[in-house]
This record gives C-alpha cells, structure tokens and sequence, in this order.
C-alpha cells in the first residue's frame, strides 16, 4: 500500500520493491490502481486482503480461548487500541527528544 510520502524510507522501499517484482499482488482495487498508475497493472494481481481475512477467521478463536480482557482488567468494547507506525512513530520520537 502507498502512502505517496516518498521522504519515508519505507515508501521508497515499496517503490523499488514493486519495479523489480515480476508479479504483483495487490490487496484492494485501490492498490491495483495505484501500481496501475505506475505503470505495472500488466504484473498486477487483485489477490484480497491476508490480514484482514486472518482477522476475521482468528475472532471467534480468540474470543473463545482469549485471557487478555481479565489479565489487563479490560472491560469488553471499553477500551481502545493504538499502534503507530513508520512517519508517525518518527514524529513522535523527534518531538519527544526535544524535552
């Protein structure tokens, strides 16, 4: 997936990654039009989305067999969940070395 922030190393990554790949296998339509874009629908495969199939078929396991709402003293659907990655993770760390 695209963030189009070529100053992130990890965009560049993707980039050159995609260029030297014979076959690509794009998660969303979305993705599929952006390797278009550049050029590489030829290659291009719509191939669904792993992760979010994985999810949905690890629910009901997890919800089943899962501990982590006592052991963290959660409450069901009260709490939330973040996880930062890549530029906003940089942007954290930089603004937090100033003080």
């Amino acid at each position: 997936m695209r963030s189009f922030n070529r100053s992130m190393p990890e965009e560049i990554n993707r980039i050159v990654a995609d260029h030297c790949a014979d076959l690509l296998f794009a998660p969303t339509k979305t993705a599929v039009e952006n390797l278009a874009a550049e050029r590489l629908d030829k290659r291009t495969f719509l191939s669904g989305d792993i992760m979010l199939d994985t999810l949905h078929n690890s629910m009901p396991l997890a919800e089943k067999n899962s501990t982590v709402l006592q052991t963290l003293q959660l409450k069901s659907k009260k709490y939330h969940l973040l996880t930062c990655t890549g530029l906003i993770q940089w942007m954290i760390y930089t603004s937090w070395k100033k003080y």
